[in-house]
């Protein structure tokens, strides 16, 4: 819409404008889908610390059609620029009337879409990300927030200046303020995380709260997050499963899983309607749904008890590397159950990536395996190895096992002190 305002001012002939509109729309209808996300997801990323990569659903409606209509326009201002540069007499005259022209919002928003246009060529462009700063900074300046949003980004990772996180954070709180929708979650995530500012769960879930009342999904999550662990708010279900259940509304897979669990731990759990929703989660590939849906299998909660569904759930997920999966598959492989044969080499091997990605419990048992020699080599060093690990974790088992190796010095060197320790940390534990 924009586009077409100028038009007046940009082209003396219009048919050269309907030219570069409908070239730069076959392009983009021409371009894979796959190339086209790529490119979207590297430019608003929020990161490694969210540890998921976001849809377009769950950063939110508006952002997401934000997010295409930046890449369309885009490749449009890039055509431009091609045509008025072919031209320099008469593209001089022309730019300069766009200038005068252009309100100060619309000067705001040229900046900005002329930096996002660098940003999505840095890749090719080794100066392209140093002059969407200038180009961001710009439109900041005139007070458009979302420049100072993507210059918190910029900032954060050292995309076109110098790393800098506590100049993040100050582009991040300026766009935040002006009720940046994006901003409001990064600046949340950081006050959540305690990442270069104070640890504050207050403060994280005042900024969640704000970007959530503008539909973002992520902040959404997030905010019903903070009402189920009670982190910078009061307790509460409730609370909790109204903006989960808006932000499953938006297609936020996480936030389906979420709302099994609350229905799965509230006072009283409905089990039935927590399988409702981790069903609908798994099917999207949801990895904590699928082994949470196969314990509920397993154990007859929601659902009539069948290893054999069980099974599959957490086949699913641990085909996906999914750690809590990986163990709840191997135990009840090896121990078998109606409609699942033992199958104990399967099972040593589950435990083994089980616990090589950390599960306590498949480290718990990977040593109990190596200390009994039951389907491997008896091997004490190992056994010990293990059950440290796991001990480590609050494994009580572990704790008193490792204890024992400690107190008898096998696999280990006799060591009573550590072995009293060990002891009093189980005991503790009860």
């Amino acid at each position: 819409a924009r586009a077409q305002s100028y038009r007046q001012y940009q082209y003396q002939n219009s048919a050269d404008y309907d030219r570069i509109l409908r070239k730069v729309e076959r392009e983009l209808d021409t371009r894979e889908d796959a190339r086209l996300t790529a490119k979207i997801n590297k430019v608003f990323s929020p990161g490694p610390v969210e540890r998921q990569q976001m849809s377009a659903a769950e950063v939110g409606p508006e952002a997401a059609i934000m997010t295409v209509a930046v890449v369309s326009a885009c490749a449009i201002a890039q055509n431009v620029f091609e045509y008025l540069d072919k031209d320099a007499a008469r593209s001089k005259p022309q730019k300069e009337i766009i200038q005068k022209e252009m309100s100060r919002e619309d000067k705001a928003f040229f900046e900005y879409l002329n930096g996002m246009t660098f940003l999505l060529n840095a890749e090719n462009d080794p100066q392209a990300a140093s002059l969407a700063v200038t180009s961001l900074k710009k439109s900041a300046d005139l007070g458009f927030c979302g420049a100072s949003n993507m210059l918190g980004i910029c900032c954060w990772y050292g995309n076109g200046v110098q790393k800098n996180q506590a100049a993040a954070i100050e582009w991040w709180r300026k766009a935040a303020e002006q009720n940046d929708g994006l901003a409001q979650i990064y600046l949340g995530d950081r006050y959540c995380l305690g990442d270069a500012v104070a640890q504050d769960s207050a403060e994280a879930a005042r900024w969640y709260r704000k970007a959530a009342e503008q539909g973002y999904a992520r902040a959404q999550n997030n905010l019903g997050t903070c009402y189920v662990t009670g982190q910078g708010v009061v307790l509460n279900y409730a609370e909790a499963a109204k903006w989960f259940r808006a932000a499953a509304d938006q297609g936020s897979v996480q936030a389906l899983y979420n709302l099994g669990l609350v229905y799965a731990t509230g006072n009283p759990p409905n089990h039935a309607e927590a399988v409702k929703y981790y069903r609908m989660a798994a099917d999207r590939a949801n990895s904590d749904a699928q082994c949470d849906l196969g314990w509920c299998y397993a154990t007859g909660k929601g659902v009539p008890q069948d290893y054999a569904e069980a099974v599959k759930w957490w086949r699913q997920a641990a085909t996906n590397k999914h750690a809590r999966a990986q163990a709840s598959l191997a135990l009840c492989l090896s121990q078998g159950g109606p409609g699942v044969p033992k199958d104990m080499a399967d099972a040593l091997k589950l435990f083994r990536a089980a616990a090589e990605n950390g599960n306590a419990i498949a480290q718990g048992k990977l040593g109990f395996y190596y200390f009994s020699g039951q389907g491997v080599a008896q091997d004490y060093d190992e056994a010990v190895k293990w059950w440290r690990l796991a001990a480590e974790q609050g494994l009580v088992d572990a704790q008193v096992s490792l204890a024992k190796c400690c107190k008898e010095g096998v696999g280990t060197r006799q060591d009573f002190v550590e072995a009293a320790k060990w002891f009093r940390v189980a005991a503790e534990r009860g």
